[in-house]
């Protein structure tokens, strides 16, 4: 993974998770997995909800995670080795998320779309 990309990322779920100590969270580079174990993090109630993949695609991936209204929006999926896999992009059942390697790209083009405008 990029080192620039992989600390703007770690910049962003700081800010999202707020209050949180979301900077540990190291970055996934392996692709999730239908029934994979994952985890929300709610850096508000800081709680880790259990739950499993259901279905992916290129960019993003339904889990079974179980959340309150905190861990919605923005909050980062973990793998059982504490490795963020996603965040977060929904609120209606079954629970949405992006991708890890699909928000590389987004943050990537915002930079190149911000460096182009100099």
């Amino acid at each position: 993974m990029d080192p620039e990309v992989y600390n703007d990322i770690r910049k962003c779920v700081v800010r999202i998770a707020i209050g949180t100590p979301a900077g540990v969270f190291n970055m996934c580079n392996q692709p999730v997995r239908m029934s994979q174990e994952v985890h929300v993090y709610d850096g508000l109630s800081e709680r880790l909800t259990p739950g499993n993949v259901t279905r992916f695609n290129v960019s993003e991936f339904c889990h079974n995670c179980v959340v309150i209204g905190n861990a919605t929006f923005g909050a980062p999926v973990i793998d059982k080795n504490g490795e963020m896999v996603g965040m977060n992009h929904s609120h209606q059942y079954p629970l949405t998320a992006i991708k890890i390697s699909a928000l590389q790209g987004t943050i990537r083009n915002i930079k190149n779309t911000l460096w182009a405008r100099g």
